[in-house]
């Protein structure tokens, strides 16, 4: 039920899953004692249907059959207190042997659902081509990442990454080349940033990404190794294209994570006007000096 490559759940998370279990669980118990003290006559086995649904959805299915046979459990165990009410002592286990059945197909279909509901939100935040979070997921993903370096105190980097001429790799060698490109470029950046750091591709060929607790000096000399990573794809194989990269260092987060990757893109398209495979570096700080997007920058430093 736990993917391999997930974080390992905190301990309060782990926790509330516990207590939420043991609230299905007790709701079971629950419908059963009444079930007891109603009398055979009244069927309650709707009601069984509410904790079922609520662990395979919240906490997936093997909560479900759990809780799904623990319902069975409690209802035969009510009518087992009433067998002198049944006109054969069998018919109390056939009907629960069915009950769970249908218990166990409805935790089935709803658990499919929600896997299938989980596989179209991820899909919404990352990009199918590349395997990495797309511009929707990067923005929710960065939030958080900005709210926590407002707390804690701690700086950012945002490196927006674009590929040179890459036009003429769709030009010259096909379209299916140029996307070979851009997955290869994608793997060779996250296999080379921290598990903590947040890639993703924003769009076309520009990739970007969050540095967390990185300042100037750390975040140019990871934008330098990663751009000689990057070269050994033009010397090394087909493709005949170079990288700009705009380094925006933040010793205190921005308003919103928007205006700190537009300052990372305006960078990028300064070293792009310098003569592109370079890389253009700054600290922003907000009233330094404002510009037409109203950020403030100290002096660019540039790497050829």
């Amino acid at each position: 039920m736990i993917d391999s490559d997930s974080p390992s759940p905190s301990p309060w998370e782990t926790s509330r899953k516990l207590l939420f279990f043991g609230g299905c669980i007790g709701a079971t118990l629950l419908i059963g004692w009444i079930r007891f003290f109603t009398g055979p006559e009244w069927a309650l086995s709707l009601f069984y249907l509410l904790p079922i649904m609520l662990a395979v959805w919240y906490l997936g299915r093997l909560a479900g059959i759990l809780v799904s046979l623990c319902s069975a459990a409690s209802w035969l165990t009510a009518d087992i207190q009433m067998l002198r009410a049944f006109s054969n002592p069998y018919i109390p286990f056939i009907n629960e042997t069915f009950r769970l059945l249908v218990f166990l197909i409805i935790t089935f279909v709803l658990d499919k659902l929600r896997v299938s509901l989980e596989d179209q939100r991820a899909l919404a935040r990352n990009d199918a081509l590349t395997q990495v979070p797309n511009r929707r997921g990067f923005l929710e993903l960065a939030h958080r990442e900005m709210e926590k370096a407002r707390r804690n105190r701690t700086p950012l980097t945002v490196v927006y990454l674009d590929i040179d001429d890459f036009k003429t790799i769709n030009d010259r060698l096909g379209h299916d080349q140029g996307d070979r490109l851009l997955y290869e470029v994608a793997q060779a950046l996250k296999k080379n940033i921290r598990a903590v750091d947040i890639l993703a591709r924003l769009g076309g060929d520009e990739f970007c990404i969050l540095l967390n607790e990185t300042g100037a000096d750390e975040a140019v000399i990871i934008s330098k190794k990663l751009q000689g990573l990057l070269s050994d794809m033009k010397t090394n194989g087909p493709f005949p294209v170079t990288f700009s990269i705009g380094v925006a260092t933040f010793d205190a987060p921005l308003q919103s994570i928007t205006e700190m990757v537009d300052a990372a893109d305006s960078l990028m398209y300064e070293a792009k006007r310098a003569g592109k495979d370079r890389i253009r570096s700054a600290v922003i700080k907000p009233g330094d000096r404002k510009g037409g997007n109203g950020l403030g920058f100290q002096t660019p430093r540039g790497t050829p």
